[in-house]
């Protein structure tokens, strides 16, 4: 008898749990099923349309499907989405890496902060395509750069994410390629202009260390790194701009002036800086007057 029990008392268990526990696993299972497809499906539109980008004849039907798919795309589809773009490199055609690169500007206009978990990853991925020997490559890294800063928040302080960018563009400010530096300064810069609230304290602490690259024999990119000192200037404190102008007016603009860079820009490059020159001292007087 107690043999029978304790069957009938496993049966009752094995019988609840089949009742209960099974078709809630299952019931999960049928659930996730519809979501599993759909981005199975999701992820064969995305590749035919990169694919379709590569060829001149369907280039410009692929552009569209990608923004379709760029408009639709829910929290659950965006990584599938930005894991597609990113996977894209250097054996791709140019126009397959530049139009995933403005892809992610686009997914910051439409998503905003939806992008925010993912914002670190994708600076990255972008700062990474500032190699590319394609000047429209580096033109769309810039774009889809500011289009970040003054889109996506990631929760920092203030709403501002500009660390995020600060990091991985110092860091390939340090890097001894000229054309790497380049995109990196034009990127900064276009960040100090578009970024959200960016705090006045974080623009302060970059001061000295842009000056620091203009004074180094060692960086080549001298004249797009202006840029950067004019950006800041245009929103940094008075003390800011007083420090910028004692350190950049005199030695850092004659020592550019007298580098190989400027025979290499010749003379745009000196209307650059004579424009900068009279913008740094419009700052100057006005931060004294203050």
């Amino acid at each position: 008898m107690a043999q029978n029990r304790v069957a009938g008392k496993a049966g009752r268990s094995g019988g609840g749990g089949g009742g209960g526990g099974g078709p809630t696993s299952a019931s999960k299972s049928n659930s996730n099923a519809p979501t599993q497809l759909l981005l199975i499906d999701l992820k064969h539109r995305i590749l035919a349309a990169l694919n379709k980008l590569a060829d001149r004849d369907t280039q410009q039907l692929a552009v569209e499907e990608l923004e379709r798919i760029a408009e639709s795309v829910s929290p659950e589809s965006l990584s599938l989405l930005l894991t597609c773009l990113y996977d894209t490199d250097a054996q791709q055609k140019s126009v397959v890496r530049r139009e995933c690169v403005k892809l992610f500007g686009t997914l910051a206009s439409l998503h905003g902060d939806l992008l925010a978990p993912h914002l670190s990853k994708i600076v990255t991925n972008i700062v990474r395509r500032l190699k590319d020997p394609d000047s429209n490559i580096r033109d769309a890294c810039v774009e889809s750069i500011g289009i970040l800063a003054s889109q996506v928040g990631a929760g920092a302080e203030n709403g501002s994410a500009i660390g995020v960018f600060v990091k991985p563009l110092f860091e390939a400010l340090s890097e001894q390629n000229r054309s790497l530096q380049v995109g990196a300064a034009l990127c900064l810069a276009r960040v100090i202009d578009l970024a959200r609230d960016p705090p006045p304290a974080t623009l302060q602490r970059l001061c000295p260390r842009i000056v620091k690259l203009l004074s180094s024999p060692n960086f080549l990119a001298k004249s797009s790194l202006l840029t950067v000192v004019g950006s800041l200037a245009q929103v940094c404190t008075p003390a800011c701009k007083l420090f910028l102008t004692g350190s950049v007016l005199e030695p850092v603009i004659y020592n550019v002036k007298s580098t190989s860079c400027r025979i290499s820009l010749g003379k745009f490059i000196d209307h650059k800086l004579e424009s900068f020159l009279l913008f740094m001292m419009f700052h100057v007087r006005e931060a004294r007057a203050s």
